[in-house]
């Protein structure tokens, strides 16, 4: 384990970093003068500190304890008062205060920097970089009471998740036969809920004076943890709370645009309309929150689609989504046309189009392998019929 003279050496080594001063509780514990440095002109010779010419842009006090100290509490031993000295002189100071506590577990990151955050009259520590997923944790919290396949599509389309619970391992950038995909994970979520139950999203003390985002049932005391281990990776695990364990919700839970959809699909059958043509007719179960379903027939021209993509080139499709001199728009648009792409851009044969099935995570599958969401068969179809709802 670094000590912490060795840690500010590493700081310094760090271009956007420079230690102001330090004090020195005890060979444990320190409290550094950090400040947040930014380059003026990478291409000019470097100074005598072996940097390009640099700029101040931000100061903090950052507090590091390693295992033994006797004057600043460790992790598991923080405690309420220590989050209140800590708020206090950030308020003082006029800049952050943070914590960073250094155990020798193999987990525990070099840039696990805490902060203090007050709420319903309670200091306690978090994870910066943990602050930065409530919305996402609320978001989850919805999918979750939604026990619907279609209520994860965007939010688990949109982040990295690393998941862990007794029955499954999943890693975003994991390939290969027999690793789940995001349609097992948002099975198995859905599943979940049956042991579970209804959750609220909120912090939760997980040791000492620190909390981790959350969502649990309070009945049942059972949930999942959250943690940003670094960069824009979510790591959700599947726990059972401490009964007892200081709970604190989200005073507000809501919808959050893009992560949750208002409205989740169901198919509940189809005929083919043209076997010649690659036409059929798909029924679906529209529901929104608290609301009656409608259903609706759409018609799915996968034959039209095959002939109008034919001409394009995916890579091409994709250097163009990724094109920052276009407009959001139209990127938006070339996007969707690559995933439209990889949907039709199959062998089909007429035994092949009429053999349809609804898989498991309620697709519209064929024998050749394509699979059609019930989302992308409502916004991409033609709607035909208005069916009598229950």
């Amino acid at each position: 384990m670094v000590d912490n003279k060795e840690f500010m050496r590493i700081l310094e080594e760090a271009y956007w970093w420079k230690v102001d001063s330090y004090t020195e509780y005890d060979e444990h514990a320190i409290a550094i003068e950090l400040v947040m440095m930014q380059v003026i002109d990478t291409s000019a010779i470097a100074l005598a500190d072996g940097f390009p010419p640099r700029r101040e842009i931000g100061r903090y006090r950052l507090y590091r304890i390693t295992s033994g100290s006797k004057q600043l509490p460790e992790k598991e031993a923080s405690t309420e008062e220590f989050a209140k000295r800590c708020k206090a002189e950030s308020e003082q100071l006029g800049y952050p205060v943070m914590v960073t506590w250094r155990d020798g577990r193999p987990r525990s990151h070099p840039m696990d920097w805490y902060s203090v955050v007050q709420k319903e009259g309670n200091s306690f520590f978090l994870r910066s970089w943990d602050g930065k997923i409530f919305d996402t944790v609320k978001a989850f919290a919805l999918a979750f009471n939604r026990e619907h396949m279609g209520a994860w599509e965007y939010l688990l389309k949109d982040n990295r998740w690393h998941y862990e619970d007794e029955e499954i391992s999943y890693h975003y950038n994991y390939s290969g036969k027999g690793v789940p995909d995001k349609l097992d994970l948002s099975l198995q979520l859905v599943q979940k809920h049956t042991s579970i139950g209804k959750v609220t999203a909120g912090l939760c003390r997980q040791e000492g004076q620190i909390y981790v985002p959350c969502v649990m049932n309070n009945e049942t005391g059972k949930g999942f943890f959250f943690r940003v281990p670094y960069e824009t990776v979510i790591e959700i695990t599947a726990r059972d709370i401490p009964k007892g364990a200081p709970f604190t919700p989200f005073q507000q839970l809501q919808a959050i645009e893009k992560l949750v959809p208002k409205i989740v699909y169901d198919l509940e059958g189809w005929k083919i309309h043209s076997s010649e043509d690659l036409v059929i007719d798909v029924d679906v179960k529209s529901t929104t929150t608290g609301k009656i379903p409608i259903r609706n027939r759409y018609r799915l021209p996968i034959g039209y689609y095959k002939k109008r993509l034919s001409t394009e080139d995916s890579s091409v499709l994709i250097f163009q989504a990724l094109d920052s001199n276009t407009s959001e728009a139209l990127r938006e648009e070339k996007m969707d046309l690559v995933f439209d792409l990889e949907r039709v851009d199959r062998f089909w044969s007429e035994s092949i189009f009429t053999h349809p099935w609804i898989n498991a995570y309620g697709h519209l599958e064929f024998l050749n392998g394509a699979s059609f969401a019930p989302s992308w068969i409502v916004h991409r179809g033609m709607l035909v019929a208005v069916l009598k709802s229950d």
